[in-house]
């Protein structure tokens, strides 16, 4: 289970807004990254909400274990 600072997660959603349409991921910065509240979307994935306000992004099991930066799966 890897470690994962509330700004990294705020930086990687996957939402539209913040990854566009395009194939390419980008980092998004964001000035507060406060983790406000957590839902579980289903068996798959979990929708956050941070102190900026945003809440759109729905980050899956599977795109969660793929941003792990702990060095065992970096």
């Amino acid at each position: 289970m890897g470690d994962y600072p509330f700004a990294y997660l705020r930086g990687w959603c996957p939402c539209a807004g913040c990854q566009g349409h395009g194939g390419d991921k980008r980092y998004v910065h964001s000035a507060n990254t406060d983790l406000e509240k957590i839902t579980v979307v289903g068996n798959y994935a979990l929708q956050m909400q941070w102190g900026d306000g945003h809440e759109t992004g729905i980050y899956t099991y599977v795109y969660v274990r793929a941003l792990c930066p702990c060095a065992d799966c970096g």
